[in-house]
Order: C-alpha cells, then sequence, then structure tokens
C-alpha cells in the first residue's frame, strides 16, 4: 500500500517512489516531526493520539497543497512533504514560517485543549546531495538540529550548518586543550529570524554529506513542546 491507515497520507513507499521520479529535476523536502509525541500518546492513549495526528496532517496538508506540494505520514511521529522546483521558486522561507502559524492554535482532543510544536527540517535536490537518498539525510540532520531548540523551529540545510555542528562535535576536545576562544564559544549554534526560529536560512554552495551521520541522525526523544 501507498498511504497511511490512519490519516490517509501517501506514506514512506509513496515518498521514496516520488522522489525518485523527480531526480531528473529539482525538488525541495521537508521532514517535520511532532515534538515529545512520546508523552503525547502516552497521556491520550492511541486512539486519542491518532485523532491529532489526523487534525495535525489536515493543518500541514491545507497549507503544503495549496502551494502545490504533497504530505506524506512517515512514521509514529513524523511527516514528510515534497514540492517540485527549488527553494527560490516555493519561497522557502515564507512557507516555513505559515507552517510555523498553522500548528500554532490549540487542537481541541476529546474534551481537552493541547498546544503542539513541531521540528521542521528542509533541503533541496540536488543543491544539497547528488542522490535523492543524499538530500533525504541531509533533511534527517537539518530535522534533528530543529528538535534541539525550544519550541517550534525550522532549520534549512547547509554547509554553514555542518561546519557547526562538526564545531560542537570538536568542543570537549577543544576545551580539553584549552583552545576554544570567546569568539568560537559564541558562533556554536545560532537561531536566526523570530517567530519560528529558522537556522541555516542562506545556504551556500551544493555540498555532500562527507561526515558520518550515523551517530548525529540517531533518532532521540523530542523535545519541550
Amino acid at each position: 500500500s501507498l498511504h497511511d491507515r490512519v490519516t490517509g497520507l501517501p506514506n514512506r513507499r509513496a515518498i521514496e517512489r516520488d522522489t525518485e521520479a523527480l531526480k531528473d529535476s529539482s525538488f525541495v523536502g521537508l521532514g517535520i516531526g511532532i515534538k515529545r509525541f512520546g508523552l503525547i500518546m502516552g497521556s491520550l492513549g492511541h486512539v486519542l493520539g491518532d485523532a491529532l495526528l489526523c487534525q495535525v496532517g489536515e493543518r500541514l496538508l491545507a497549507v503544503v497543497t495549496r502551494r502545490g506540494g504533497t504530505v506524506y505520514r512517515l512514521d509514529g511521529l513524523s511527516f514528510g512533504v515534497l514540492f517540485k522546483g527549488n527553494s527560490e521558486s516555493l519561497g522557502l522561507d515564507a512557507l516555513l514560517l505559515e507552517l510555523s502559524e498553522v500548528i500554532a492554535p490549540s487542537f481541541q482532543i476529546a474534551q481537552q485543549q493541547l498546544t503542539v510544536t513541531l521540528s521542521i527540517g528542509a533541503a533541496e535536490y540536488p543543491k544539497h546531495g547528488r542522490t535523492p537518498a543524499d538530500v533525504a539525510r541531509a533533511i534527517q540532520f537539518a530535522s534533528h538540529r530543529a528538535r534541539e531548540q525550544a519550541g517550534t523551529c525550522a532549520v534549512v540545510f547547509s554547509e554553514d550548518l555542518m561546519s557547526r555542528q562538526h564545531e560542537r562535535l570538536q568542543l570537549p576536545v577543544q576545551l580539553h586543550h584549552g583552545q576554544l576562544d570567546d569568539v568560537g564559544a559564541g558562533s556554536l549554534d545560532r537561531c536566526v529570524g523570530s517567530g519560528p526560529q529558522l537556522l541555516g536560512l542562506h545556504a551556500t554552495a551544493a555540498g555532500h554529506l562527507q561526515v558520518d551521520l550515523e551517530g548525529i541522525l540517531a533518532q532521540q526523544p523530542a523535545q519541550a513542546i
């Protein structure tokens, strides 16, 4: 099957098929996760948790389809989004802002009012990878960084973002050897923008993932709502 049984949205198999079909053109992909979804499901139970997933999917769908894209349900807490074209023609910054705004109002689930926050990672093919699989890893990397920030946060992949991650990974070694100055400490992590937090919006020239992202991209519990 190419559709998710809970939300009715296209599933992971569908997005893999669709990205492969676009490998001779360009596309923008988003990975969207619900923060602290495990705690939410533990509180609501699976039936109401599924109802929340459907409502989140409907809000995302309203924004994405209006811009000509497709929303996919990837797994328990994650959605994928696919747009043909590049980030400039799409108006990626405005899209990310719109997604953060549409998710902000509380959800009515049974007798409960719930506020949900999202982690959003974005990358572009072929700007950020030679293959659709490379871009999928770039999206995962950006999504991981978005989960580290408070509230709804959107992170666009860039080589600069990778450089900052490398600096973060080198921090314990630098501290041990006394190599970190004040400027380096201040540049390890920045959020740019207001409202939704946007990291790495000014992506540099196309790059390829040259480091082992296995540990970096490992799924971790989502951060605070």
